[in-house]
């Protein structure tokens, strides 16, 4: 699966919901499809967005 850059920036953006990862850091989740989201992983430092890294992901794992 290809992950463009806007689906990412898209997710920061409008994020379906947002989690507290492990250090702190912050997962943006959005859908991508029927069974997969995006998951971004970032922190917030000096009013900057820092992306850690980003992944898609089973829903069936991360949806509540």
């Amino acid at each position: 699966m290809c992950i463009k850059r806007r689906r990412v920036i898209k997710t920061l953006e409008e994020p379906d919901s947002v989690k507290i990862g492990r250090k702190g850091r912050l997962i943006a989740q959005r859908v991508l499809d029927e069974e997969h989201l995006l998951r971004v992983v970032y922190e917030e430092k000096d009013n900057e967005v820092v992306v850690i890294t980003f992944y898609p992901a089973r829903r069936e794992r991360y949806e509540d």
